[in-house]
């Protein structure tokens, strides 16, 4: 389906959860986070019915978020369910691979064609400083597993002056090792995001010391621009939503974890889809209010206009 510019929408992003098992600092603020009761969250059917919804309006992948995706204790029955959609081509997960390892089993079990990990630093004390409770060792072996497993890895690096800015370059030269890709993205002004200095995209490139040599792919995914290393194994990916604004090219809505559908990521939501979801019987109508939702996406986001930016959750809120 395409939007009124005349954009292809093919990519949902359904949050299951806010919650998350990780407090990185610049995502949710470090005191008790805002719990949802769980009867308030999408439960898995009402996520499963959202996704085959969207399926008979065009939309080809699906990526289940929070918070942390996989505490969900039926997170099986939500892979299960998406899984068995036939025109879904892709299924995939954003996590902060605390539990990839755990469940590394599921995710094959389900086809996950890819998991994109969260990390932004590679030195132990590091991660435990911008997580406060993670476990650096246990989200690497995660992603070992995912290797051997045969299922994609992408990183998602979020750098932050004064903070992880001195390991671009290190982050980048896992592509050399590894058959993974490392995207790296500047820090959006949202939520807890507000408070710190990211860097932009011009500025974590130029961190990377052969950065004229490395390969333009001349390949855009949605929001990302590929790279690579002379002989490198997986991708450098560069993500700037800032700087170089790709809404021209964006492709997707988003789902929170209790039903409202964002148009974008830096507009508030004004469509809560459980009044309609609830009713399992009401499909036509759960495909009429997405495909509205989808025909009236704004043609871009205005981050850089504080005025214009609506969003006051945080990135756990919204689905990261």
């Amino acid at each position: 389906m395409k939007d009124k510019y005349g954009r292809i929408i093919d990519y949902m992003r359904i949050s299951v959860t806010e919650k998350c098992n990780y407090r990185c600092f610049y995502c949710m603020p470090q005191e008790t986070e805002r719990e949802k009761k769980q009867e308030k969250l999408l439960k898995a059917n009402e996520i499963v019915s959202l996704a085959r919804a969207g399926a008979k309006l065009g939309i080809k992948k699906v990526r289940i978020t929070g918070g942390e995706p996989l505490i969900r204790k039926d997170i099986r029955e939500i892979l299960k369910g998406i899984s068995q959609i036939e025109k879904i081509e892709e299924l995939c997960i954003t996590t902060n691979g605390s539990l990839v390892g755990e469940k590394i089993e599921l995710l094959k079990e389900y086809k996950v064609n890819r998991i994109n990990i969260s990390l932004d630093t590679l030195c132990p004390k590091k991660f435990k400083k911008i997580t406060k409770y993670g476990d650096f060792k246990k989200v690497w072996e995660g992603i070992e597993k995912a290797i051997k497993n045969k299922i994609e890895v992408r990183i998602n690096s979020v750098i932050i002056k004064g903070i992880n800015d001195d390991e671009v370059e290190k982050l980048a030269k896992l592509t050399l090792q590894y058959p993974l890709d490392v995207r790296f993205i500047e820090l959006m002004p949202i939520g807890e995001g507000k408070n710190y200095k990211g860097l932009s995209g011009r500025e974590i490139r130029s961190k990377i010391s052969i950065e004229k040599r490395l390969e333009n792919l001349e390949k855009r995914e949605g929001a990302s621009e590929y790279y690579r290393y002379p002989r490198g194994k997986g991708r450098i990916g560069f993500i700037n939503p800032l700087s170089n604004c790709f809404c021209q090219e964006c492709n997707r809505i988003r789902v929170t974890s209790v039903g409202e559908i964002k148009r974008c990521l830096n507009k508030r939501s004004k469509v809560d889809i459980r009044k309609v979801v609830k009713n399992i019987e009401n499909s036509l109508e759960v495909s009429r209010v997405i495909e509205k939702e989808i025909y009236n996406k704004p043609e871009k986001h205005l981050f850089y206009e504080v005025n214009e930016c609506e969003e006051k959750y945080n990135m756990n809120q919204i689905g990261g």
